[in-house]
């Protein structure tokens, strides 16, 4: 059972990171979009749209 323990807390911390990763990316994108908005150049401003499951193992596949 420790070991499931230990198994799940690391799965949590790298889900984290994961967090972690996209929030920064979400943060970047949105200084984008307003550093353009401000120069008033929208024509470059780009959408992404992450789609992914989380597997049974707790793995995320995009």
């Amino acid at each position: 059972q420790c070991l499931t323990i230990e198994n799940l807390e690391a799965k949590c911390d790298e889900l984290q990171k994961k967090i972690d990763e996209l929030k920064n990316q979400c943060d970047n994108l949105v200084k984008q979009q307003q550093q353009l908005q401000q120069n008033g150049n929208f024509s470059e401003i780009e959408s992404t749209t992450w789609k992914g499951t989380i597997l049974k193992d707790g793995s995320i596949n995009q």
